[in-house]
């Protein structure tokens, strides 16, 4: 989890840099929120079927390779718009299936 809060100030900041609009940040936020709330009562039937403590792993793991393949895209100077938003979408379901599991 802590990756996905961790990714959610890098693609704000990513998304800045990179159009320097404000409302590509809201675009951010909606695509994170939206795919998260939607998820979130899945993610609800996964805690009840499997231990927290692997459900919260296997999200961190995913939520940290979804924020190196961002950094590595940035690095190499390749990262368009487009990846920031497609990484925002999946943090926000990694993120809405693990949350019911902190509970």
């Amino acid at each position: 989890m802590n990756a996905l809060r961790l990714g959610a100030v890098v693609q704000g900041l990513l998304i800045w840099d990179l159009t320097g609009s404000v409302l590509s940040l809201g675009v951010i936020a909606a695509v994170v929120a939206l795919p998260m709330m939607i998820v979130n009562v899945f993610g609800g039937v996964l805690a009840d079927r499997f231990e927290a403590r692997n459900i919260l792993g296997g999200s961190s793991l995913v939520g940290a390779t979804l924020l190196v393949t961002l950094g590595v895209l940035d690095l190499n100077g390749i990262v368009e718009p487009w990846h920031v938003v497609t990484i925002a979408i999946l943090s926000g379901l990694v993120a809405g299936a693990d949350q019911p599991s902190l509970q």
